[in-house]
């Protein structure tokens, strides 16, 4: 039998075959076209001026969807560079930032880019050695010798050698402690000799402790002094606050974010777990606890009295350690001095928890009323979301974030001036200084005017008096810590709205809305309060080496808050109707 194959041609079948090989070629080109996309072709603009490369690759994975790969410890990703560039792809970039440093680049999947060093671009290590000295020409042990910039490192022996590997454009850094630090530039040297010079200085700074002032070479006590001007380096609304971090074994830790909040004081531990456990705060000679009232710029030193020696002087009160708190003095150049310090800043809450969203919150519940056997599909939603308003809410997949609502950015702003003057007999020194502090809440505030006057006169070349004053006047307004608890508690397929206006009780009624105490008015907590310190002292010296000194001081503090709670507000949500109220505080 013979077998015939039949070729019938149809126009609609090839009309369709050459509509799929278009359409193919060009699915082709869009795929290439997007995976070059892919490979490097977004354009991107750079300019960086003395930059790390980390801090670099840092800002292009930000502005761009590229991510790196790479040891941040290497000593090339530490070099500064600068870089300017416009309009160009990760691979001309890459190559730009890369050109005179021993780092190469992979792009591998998923814009991944892996970072790392090239060992024939690196500079070859050389061997370095050396003797280090004090300025006797004595060997120093135990200096610490670093490559600037990379971790790891050598000490000198006891013979005051050491060997180090380092490239010619390294710089080395030699520390020790009671001597300056020292840095040198290995450039073409191999053996070298370095000569540390002993830190001297500070040993003829003056102390103040309880009895008097002492130079510190010859204070044997734990005191550590810091001056005036590195405690108004920092921007705090207070003294203690600025000097977070700058003595040891002193824990400083703020009372909370609210404006105006003071620090909490802890010297070497606490001591006890149900009395005080407060230093005692000395200014000017005086016992006043309301170091806040003190202007940072009207500091002269502060001094810290951390062991049992402080006990010797002020008895029980100062077993939790002493701050002592010397204000400025007027000059006797007979020249007036102005200076002004102000600034500005912003705050926003760091790393606050988020609590689960609302489907999060409704998937928990779900899952808590499976284990019963009550929910097992979304057909029972209504078994465990019972009121309609909560199961709409669940319908809907609403989800509210209620302390976003009341977290806002705060700020801080501090403007003083002060004028010193005075001549060989009479030294005076006056300065003003206005702090306000806007909290992280709505209406919550508080400022600071301060006034402080300082008067020394000598009557005769044995004897002289003096008088330190210090005004100061707070208007503050404090929010309840109680409303974040509460914006925490509310269920999150709530929302706080109900036909554009504030619901008192979201949903099923089981927590109070908190915006509602942010309202204008709904919520008023003012304190007013005004304190004085002012001490008058008369000094005599009969004989060298003996001085007689008499203090008298007056403390006086005055107050006022007067307050009102809506009827809508927290505190009187169980309650009904509004409440106010004035209380008053003497204390002298």
């Amino acid at each position: 039998m013979k077998s015939f194959l039949t070729v019938v041609k149809n126009p609609l079948l090839s009309k369709g075959l050459l509509i799929m090989k278009v359409t193919s070629f060009f699915l082709l080109v869009f795929a290439l076209h997007v995976a070059g996309k892919g490979l490097g072709q977004e354009k991107m603009d750079f300019t960086f001026k003395k930059t790390e490369i980390g801090t670099i690759l840092r800002t292009i994975e930000k502005q761009s969807h590229y991510r790196f790969l790479y040891n941040d410890q290497l000593r090339s990703v530490k070099q500064k560079v600068s870089l300017s560039v416009q309009d160009v792809d990760i691979r001309l970039l890459l190559d730009r930032l890369f050109e005179k440093t021993a780092l190469t680049w992979q792009l591998m999947e998923n814009d991944l880019i892996v970072v790392r060093e090239d060992p024939e671009k690196s500079a070859p290590l050389r061997t370095i050695t050396g003797r280090i000295t004090d300025e006797n020409d004595l060997p120093l042990a135990n200096v610490s010798v670093n490559v600037k910039g990379a971790t790891g490192g050598v000490v000198s022996n006891e013979r005051g050698l050491f060997t180090i590997n380092a490239n010619e454009s390294d710089i080395l850094v030699f520390s020790y402690v009671g001597f300056e630090s020292q840095e040198f530039k290995v450039g073409g040297s191999t053996d070298l000799k370095i000569a540390l010079v002993s830190v001297r200085r500070d040993l003829e700074n003056v102390v103040v402790i309880g009895y008097g002032t002492v130079k510190k070479r010859d204070l044997t006590g734990a005191v550590v002094s810091v001056k005036g001007d590195e405690i108004k380096k920092i921007a705090a609304s207070n003294a203690m606050e600025a000097l977070q971090g700058k003595v040891a074994g002193v824990d400083i830790v703020r009372t909370s974010g609210g404006a105006g909040a003071t620090v909490m004081v802890t010297v070497r531990g606490t001591r006890s777990i149900n009395a005080q456990n407060d230093p005692l705060y000395i200014v000017d000679g005086i016992q006043y606890g309301s170091y806040q009232d003190i202007n940072p710029a009207d500091i002269q030193s502060l001094e810290v009295l951390k062991d049992a020696a402080s006990t010797a002087i002020y008895g029980s009160r100062g077993a939790n350690g002493v701050i002592l708190i010397t204000t400025k003095k007027g000059s006797n150049t007979g020249k007036i001095t102005v200076s002004a310090n102000s600034y500005f800043g912003e705050s926003e809450v760091a790393g606050y928890p988020k609590p689960m969203t609302g489907p999060q919150f409704a998937n928990l519940k779900r899952q808590a009323y499976r284990t019963i056997g009550t929910w097992n599909s979304p057909a029972d939603d209504s078994k465990v979301f019972t009121s309609a308003a909560e199961l709409a809410a669940i319908n809907n997949g609403t989800s509210t974030y209620w302390p976003g609502y009341l977290l806002n950015k705060g700020s801080q702003q501090d403007y003083s001036v002060g004028v010193s003057g005075g001549n060989d007999k009479t030294r005076i020194y006056f300065s003003f200084d206005y702090f306000k502090e806007k909290g992280l809440l709505s209406n919550d505030y508080s400022g600071r005017y301060a006034l402080h006057l300082n008067i020394d006169q000598t009557i005769a070349p044995t004897f002289k008096v003096g008088l330190q004053s210090q005004l100061t006047y707070y208007n503050q307004n404090l929010r309840a810590d109680a409303i974040l608890t509460i914006a925490n508690k509310v269920l999150p397929y709530y929302t706080p709205y109900a036909a554009d206006t504030l619901s008192k009780y979201p949903g099923n009624g089981a927590q109070i809305n908190p915006l509602l105490e942010g309202l204008p008015g709904a919520y008023v907590n003012q304190f007013n309060t005004t304190r004085v310190l002012s001490t008058a002292y008369a000094e005599w010296k009969p004989l060298n080496g003996l001085t007689i000194r008499s203090n008298l001081g007056i403390v006086n503090s005055n107050s006022r808050n007067g307050y009102f709670q809506g009827a809508n507000t927290i505190a009187r949500a169980l309650s009904t109707g509004s409440l106010s109220g004035i209380a008053t505080a003497t204390e002298a």
